[in-house]
């Protein structure tokens, strides 16, 4: 866990990723939170301070620590956790995400990422991703909330999302989270993607060509594993 700074105008994530430049391990950064230099000063400076310090002298330190960050080019200072895992025989990578909620220890979370990282650049074409084997997290949920509808009766939305480690949520076409529910590991992508389209009365290339570039979501997410991840 540390601190990082982002240059005026600059952002943060290519400076960032100069930080681990030949360092042979592949890397994720997940960005908790950010503060703007005089938020973050004043933050720091309140931590810092002694019971018989008067409000003089922390204006005095605070005014020292924007001239430091004035000088610097520094407009803004973000928390969060780094990750490295080495990378042997090829090119090393760094992702960086910005954190969902998270609740409990995170470590398997993140083992997931590493992994469905790994699985989607085994899969790249969609051909291979359609021959894989898929299944629903152990702690995936899925919600569908039915709401009265002007012409054919009822609106449905539908949302997926983890209980515990990285809360990752996102709200999702119902067919997409019918997907996500059925997938068992025993059967392929394209199994389950036409089991989808018999029950939506939808031509299964239709469904595919909707459906299939939002699984890498998935899987990047963490809401369907490969067979051989936890």
């Amino acid at each position: 866990m540390c601190d990082w700074s982002s240059a005026r105008g600059k952002g943060f994530q290519r400076r960032l990723r100069g930080w681990f430049e030949g360092s042979g391990c592949d890397v994720w950064v997940l960005r908790i939170a950010g503060l703007d230099a005089s938020r973050y000063a004043s933050f720091q400076v309140r931590g810092v301070s002694k019971p018989d310090e008067g409000p003089d002298e922390l204006t005095r330190r605070y005014d020292e620590w924007l001239a430091y960050y004035e000088r610097e080019g520094i407009d803004a200072i973000h928390h969060g956790v780094i990750t490295m895992r080495r990378a042997s025989g090829r090119e090393n990578w760094v992702r960086m995400d910005d954190a969902p909620e998270m609740s409990g220890p995170c470590g398997e979370s993140v083992l997931r990422g590493f992994l469905a990282r790994d699985f989607l650049e085994r899969f790249p074409g969609d051909q291979a991703l359609l021959d894989a084997r898929l299944r629903a997290s152990s702690d995936l949920l899925c919600e569908q909330v039915v709401a009265p509808g002007h012409v054919d009766g009822a609106r449905t939305t539908s949302s997926l999302r983890l209980a515990k480690g990285l809360l990752y949520a996102m709200e999702v076409d119902p067919r997409l989270a019918t997907l996500a529910s059925q997938l068992d590991g025993d059967q392929t992508l394209l199994e389950a993607l036409m089991a989808v389209a018999r029950g939506a009365g939808e031509r299964l290339d239709v469904i595919v060509r909707q459906l299939l570039p939002k699984v890498r979501e998935l899987v990047q997410r963490g809401f369907v594993v490969p067979t051989s991840t936890g």
